[in-house]
Formats: C-alpha cells, structure tokens, sequence
C-alpha cells in the first residue's frame, strides 16, 4: 500500500515538473515573438545589441 502511494506521488510530481517545463518553454516562446516583432529602428547601438542578445540566447535555447 505504501510503495503504491508513493509511486503514485511520483508520477504526480514528474508529471507536474512535466507542465511547468512545457509552459516555461512557452513563455519562452512568446517572449522570443514579442522581441522578434519590435521596431528597433529607433534604438541606440548598445541598447540594439542587448536586444540582438536576448534573441540569440532565446534562440539557442528554444531550437538548439
């Protein structure tokens, strides 16, 4: 009885670590979206670079 609940409480929190992976991966991809939409015509050089870095990490993260 008890390895039982406790395989059962395993399951639940691998498939509950499962979610919270799925939706960080996610919000990960909809902030990649949002900075691959902005206009950064009007930025300085430095702030253009830190936007092109947030990208490339986004970017290694999500597809590589």
């Amino acid at each position: 009885m008890y390895h039982e609940a406790t395989k059962t409480k395993v399951e639940a929190m691998q498939k509950a670590a499962e979610s919270v992976e799925k939706q960080a991966r996610s919000d990960m991809l909809n902030k990649y979206l949002d900075l691959m939409a902005v206009d950064t015509s009007g930025y300085t050089d430095a702030r253009r670079q830190r936007h092109e870095n947030a990208l490339k990490y986004l970017e290694t993260q999500l597809f590589i």
